[in-house]
């Protein structure tokens, strides 16, 4: 029986052995899979920031672009265009501000260039207003230009963190 007993042991110290290195692979394997899950999502979040810059940029080009039509021409498509480019500007501009990371600079950054779209946005719709009310010479006069120069520079400022975070976590994530 002693034999017998000394087996047993044996194979419960073994099924033992073999189960908590069953297990320790299995949280090994779960804290990695969580990990890269987490980094991937990091990931994506950073290009969709990248690509609301985009989107913002060059809905704030055509809104621009719309109104030196409007100013022109005073066609009325032009003026909804403009409109509808307006609320696509504000529409990624909240976006963004849900998207950017939780770096200070890149916050006070993306502040900055939603004070200056929103201004900037109000200053084109009074040139149309100037337009309508004292004519073409009054509204070009007073429309400011290089709007999108400054739109680009604080675009290019949020883009250049979020494009180091991004590489940071591409990188993180092939080393896993």
């Amino acid at each position: 029986m002693p034999q017998r007993s000394n087996f047993l042991k044996t194979i419960a110290s073994s099924l033992g052995a073999a189960t908590l290195v069953a297990l320790s692979v299995s949280g090994i394997a779960f804290w990695s899979a969580h990990r890269t899950l987490e980094t991937n999502r990091q990931i994506a979040q950073h290009l969709r920031a990248l690509n609301s810059l985009e989107a913002l940029t060059s809905a704030f080009e055509d809104a621009e672009q719309l109104q030196r039509q409007y100013l022109l021409t005073q066609d009325k498509g032009a003026f909804r265009k403009f409109g509808i480019r307006m609320i696509d500007v504000d529409q990624e501009l909240r976006q963004l501000q849900i998207l950017v990371g939780t770096d200070p600079r890149e916050k006070t950054d993306a502040k900055r260039l939603e004070e200056f779209v929103l201004r900037s946005l109000l200053q084109l719709r009074q040139g149309i207003e100037r337009r309508d009310t004292q004519g073409l010479a009054a509204a070009v006069d007073r429309t400011p230009t290089r709007l999108l120069d400054e739109v680009t520079l604080l675009t290019q400022q949020i883009e250049a963190i979020e494009t180091v975070a991004l590489r940071q976590k591409q990188q993180a994530a092939t080393q896993t």
